[in-house]
């Protein structure tokens, strides 16, 4: 789906929507857009934020952000059943995990990234350290998908993995993102201090 800038971009026109667009009826739309992202992503930089007029990959989320995807493709595979396209996706999936891996702080288990990129996250002092509740809570969401589906396809061992995973990633997210005090999430902490 095209934005008004006149350039292509991803989930926020596309994936993010894919479970209205499965209520709809259309999920061979929503499998089309699975299959572009994983066809047209970058080896280096994965799924395209903005693509060149060329359909070149000019700019990327972080890759916490880019689990959209994994949770698109368990949407899609809740409605339909598409043990198929779950197969044939999962290599994919499996490396965007791979790559927030990359980026995993070690003591909380959260990924690092700018969030909200390109959005200017400079203005908020983002500088690629920082733990943001945005990315880790699309990259938890991610980690539980990618585990049901490992599931789906009786990968009990890799889906027990993905368990521990989420559920560090959540009671991090909590311990260090929540402000008890105030009732209020907390949208970024740097991972340097």
């Amino acid at each position: 789906m095209r934005a008004s800038q006149g350039y292509w971009v991803w989930g926020w026109d596309s994936m993010i929507h894919t479970e209205a667009l499965l209520l709809a009826g259309c999920s061979d739309l929503v499998k089309r857009i699975l299959e572009f992202y994983r066809n047209s992503a970058s080896p280096e930089f994965g799924i395209a934020h903005k693509f060149s007029p060329e359909m070149k990959v000019e700019m990327s989320m972080a890759f916490g952000a880019q689990c959209l995807y994994i949770i698109a493709l368990y949407n899609y595979w809740a409605a339909t059943g598409d043990n198929g396209l779950v197969a044939e996706s999962m290599p994919f999936a499996s490396w965007i995990l791979a790559k927030c891996q990359e980026s995993v702080d070690k003591k909380t288990g959260l990924v690092r990234g700018i969030a909200l990129f390109p959005d200017f996250p400079e203005y908020l002092d983002a500088d690629g350290n920082d733990i943001s509740l945005f990315n880790n809570s699309i990259y938890y969401q991610g980690l539980r998908a990618s585990q049901c589906l490992h599931e789906a396809l009786g990968n009990a061992a890799r889906a027990l993995e993905l368990a521990e995973q989420a559920g560090r990633a959540r009671k991090s997210m909590e311990e260090l993102l929540f402000d008890k005090q105030t009732g209020y999430w907390i949208d970024s902490v740097s991972s340097l201090d």
